[in-house]
């Protein structure tokens, strides 16, 4: 039985705000809990309905109805399971090969498919603005069906973080050398920019070369920031 207390508490980690103050995290659902509990996330508390079984590690469960669990949930029907994690600070070289640079993406469904991509190709490093989606909001924690626990995220000045780099700086624009007829150095960072907007105008002085899709329809403008990062990654690792 979750008290009145327990659920404001739980519900505030809802906000960005919150999640900051507190340093901890909610995961929906029973695919992205699982792989928390997998992960080196520290997971706090762990609440789910009686049918739910915890296989993985012993974190103790529990027990509330459904009608709690769907008052603690941010989705439409609450899937078995809610976990509470705590946020960690992962150091990490990013000194080899690929590392991402997502350059104010605003979408949680994009930025989650984009950490999913990174997994699915073992890339293992993105950089994002500071202004970009929170990589603890849940729709991103959901797009990426828990692929956000293995792929080491920092939020970073990108015009600070690229100044002080010493590896090539590829980025991703309409007009640019095809990536088809290009031999790329894997120790690299890959800018992919705003959903609307592209790469600001402030990051382009440190992009080393200009790369882009080749086009062959007439009628459309671009591609999803998620469909381009799916086709850049492939060539990337290919």
């Amino acid at each position: 039985m979750l008290s009145s207390s327990d659920i404001k508490r739980i519900n505030k980690l809802h906000r960005k705000v919150n999640r900051k103050k507190t340093g901890q995290f909610i995961v929906e659902g029973d695919k992205c809990v699982r792989e928390l509990l997998l992960s080196s996330y520290k997971v706090m508390e762990l609440y789910a309905i009686k049918d739910w079984k915890n296989t993985v590690d012993n974190t103790k469960v529990k027990y509330v109805s459904s009608s709690n669990l769907q008052r603690i949930s941010s989705l439409k029907k609450a899937n078995k399971v809610i976990a509470i994690a705590r946020i960690s600070d992962n150091s990490y070289d990013f000194k080899h090969d690929i590392t991402l640079v997502l350059d104010e993406i605003s979408d949680p469904g994009n930025l989650g498919t984009i950490i999913r991509l990174a997994d699915w190709f073992s890339i293992k490093k993105i950089v994002c603005s500071e202004n970009s989606v929170d990589m603890f909001n849940n729709k991103v924690i959901q797009a990426s069906m828990g692929s956000v626990f293995r792929v080491n995220i920092k939020y970073k000045n990108l015009s600070s973080y690229l100044s002080n780099i010493n590896t090539k700086i590829y980025g991703t624009f309409k007009k640019g050398k095809s990536i088809r007829s290009n031999n790329f150095d894997r120790n690299c960072h890959l800018v992919l920019g705003n959903e609307s907007r592209g790469i600001s105008e402030d990051l382009k002085r440190y992009i080393d070369e200009d790369i882009s899709i080749k086009k062959f329809g007439n009628e459309i403008d671009s591609l999803n920031v998620a469909v381009s990062a799916a086709i850049m990654l492939h060539e990337f690792t290919s």
